[in-house]
Order: C-alpha cells, then structure tokens, then sequence
C-alpha cells in the first residue's frame, strides 16, 4: 500500500492528467449518468438486485461506446468487464460508498471484488514499485509492463441529489475483498439528479392505499 494519495480536485489538473490518460470528463460522467438513468428507470416489480447490475452494466457499456470508436477496446479478462482507453489505461466501472467523489478519507469499493481485481491491484502495486526504483527508466518501464488499471467510482447520495465519481488508481484490498486504499484520485463535478428512483416514488404514493386498492398501471418510461 502507497504512503500517500495524490488527490486532484482543481477542474484543469484533472481534465490534464485526464488526457494523459487517454480519457475525459465527458466520457466519464455521461456514461455514468447513462448508468443511473437505467437505475431510476427500475421499479418496485424488478429483482432487488437489478438496478445496481443495470447502473453498473449500463455505465460500462456506454465507457465502451465511447472510447472504441476513439481507438480503446474493452476486454473481459477473468470475467472482469474493463474498457481500455487509446493510450492503453484500463478502467473498470464499479460502484463506491459515500466518500466517493470527496476530498478526505479514502473511498471503497461498494461490494467485494474478485481474482480478477485482486490481480489488478497486485499489478498495479509492481508497476508502481518498479516506478519508484527506477524513475530513470519509468518511460520505458511503461512501454512493456502491463497497463496500470483504473476505477471509475460512483456513489448517488440520494439526500444531496448528486451523483459524486471520481477516477482513481487502487493498490490495496482489505482481507474481505474490498478496494479500499488508492495511489491517484481524480475527482469529476458531481451530477444533479433531480427524481426519485420510480420504485420509491411507487412505494410512497402505495403508502395509503395499498390495503384498499388494486393499483394496476403502465410503467413510467425514462
């Protein structure tokens, strides 16, 4: 694990370090914000579970739309859906808890993570370390080791009515599988987000009624 973390929250640093990487802003908040549109379109009648794979699944694809046609590839090693930027960044979309997109305390990954990430992480942490020993040759170095990859995370604070994501750079996981310490952090501009998922909307309008009504209605579209 890093000592420190490099956190860039001015608007120029990160659209910069953004172009080293071979990605920006807008590519990454709108597939994200594709993401959470699937995630409000869910209602009370889809499996608990289904507006959390949609947003992350949904979000991912639009990654891919994205940067393929810029000259990125996606790549699904180890099952692991990851999109590789134009200038050879890989960066696999997962979501975060609350401290995603804010400056402080470190952000983890929002569920545990498999053998896929668990070799993410340990790669990252060579590179790293082969960076730092040798500084001279770190160009080089970065030419032929495998890419450093990279998560794109994204919390809706449903009481703020925002979307916070940031993109960073991990190097640990704690023993239950969750990505909790990062080298690099790059915090976006939060997305506002103005209604309720429509299963909550559902749920409260029902609140009253349920017992007395039979409440047979179309599904609202996005």
């Amino acid at each position: 694990m890093s000592s420190a973390c490099v956190t860039l929250s001015d608007p120029v640093s990160v659209r910069q370090r953004l172009a080293a990487l071979g990605v920006t802003e807008f590519d990454l908040s709108a597939s994200v914000n594709e993401g959470v549109g699937y995630i409000l379109a869910c209602t009370s009648n889809d499996p608990p579970s289904l507006a959390g794979l949609l947003g992350w699944g949904k979000a991912t694809r639009g990654l891919r739309d994205r940067l393929i046609p810029k000259g990125g590839k996606r790549t699904n090693v180890r099952r692991q859906a990851a999109t590789v930027t134009p200038k050879g960044i890989v960066i696999v979309v997962a979501a975060g808890d609350s401290r995603t997109g804010r400056e402080g305390p470190m952000p983890s990954t929002r569920s545990a993570k498999g053998p896929a990430t668990v070799a993410a992480v340990e790669n990252n942490v060579l590179q790293l370390s082969l960076m730092d020993a040798n500084r001279e040759f770190a160009a080089e170095i970065a030419r032929v080791q495998t890419p450093t990859t990279w998560f794109l995370l994204y919390y809706w604070d449903e009481q703020h009515h925002e979307v916070r994501i940031e993109l960073s750079l991990p190097d640990n996981m704690d023993d239950d599988g969750y990505v909790d310490a990062w080298v690099e952090r790059l915090l976006l501009a939060s997305l506002p987000v103005n209604r309720k998922p429509q299963a909550e909307s559902e749920d409260e309008s029902n609140e009253d009624d349920a017992a007395t009504q039979i409440d047979v209605r179309r599904r609202q579209s996005g």
